[in-house]
Protein backbone atom coordinates (compact mmCIF):
# COMPACT_ATOMS: atom_id res chain seq x y z
CA UNK A 1 0.00 0.00 0.00
CA UNK A 2 1.39 3.31 -0.86
CA UNK A 3 1.63 5.65 1.88
CA UNK A 4 -0.07 9.30 1.30
CA UNK A 5 2.07 11.90 0.64
CA UNK A 6 1.78 15.55 2.29
CA UNK A 7 3.07 17.75 -0.24
CA UNK A 8 1.98 20.61 1.43
CA UNK A 9 4.81 19.91 4.42
CA UNK A 10 7.08 18.53 1.85
CA UNK A 11 7.21 22.22 -0.21
CA UNK A 12 7.46 23.73 3.30
CA UNK A 13 10.45 21.78 4.49
CA UNK A 14 11.95 22.53 1.01
CA UNK A 15 11.36 26.02 0.95
CA UNK A 16 13.12 26.09 4.89
CA UNK A 17 16.11 24.63 3.19
CA UNK A 18 16.31 27.05 0.33
CA UNK A 19 16.12 29.72 2.74
CA UNK A 20 18.73 28.52 4.98
CA UNK A 21 20.96 28.08 1.81
CA UNK A 22 20.15 31.52 0.64
CA UNK A 23 20.89 32.77 3.87
CA UNK A 24 24.34 31.02 4.10
CA UNK A 25 24.86 32.52 0.84
CA UNK A 26 24.08 35.72 1.69
CA UNK A 27 26.67 35.34 4.46
CA UNK A 28 29.64 34.44 2.59
CA UNK A 29 28.99 37.11 0.20
CA UNK A 30 28.81 39.49 3.06
CA UNK A 31 32.21 37.97 4.08
CA UNK A 32 33.26 38.00 0.94
CA UNK A 33 32.59 41.97 0.36
CA UNK A 34 34.16 42.79 3.56
CA UNK A 35 37.12 40.93 2.64
CA UNK A 36 37.01 43.04 -0.34
CA UNK A 37 37.37 46.48 1.04
CA UNK A 38 40.22 45.36 3.48
CA UNK A 39 42.00 44.38 0.30
CA UNK A 40 41.70 47.51 -0.87
CA UNK A 41 42.28 49.25 1.92
CA UNK A 42 45.69 47.10 2.48
CA UNK A 43 46.52 48.00 -1.31
CA UNK A 44 46.05 51.59 -1.05
CA UNK A 45 48.26 51.70 2.12
CA UNK A 46 50.44 49.46 0.46
CA UNK A 47 51.03 52.40 -2.62
CA UNK A 48 50.77 55.25 -0.38
CA UNK A 49 53.89 53.59 1.50
CA UNK A 50 55.78 53.28 -1.87
CA UNK A 51 55.32 56.86 -2.43
CA UNK A 52 56.67 58.40 0.41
Amino acid sequence: MVKPVDFKAAIAEDIKEIDLALSILNGLRNVNAARLVLLKEAEARDAGSKES
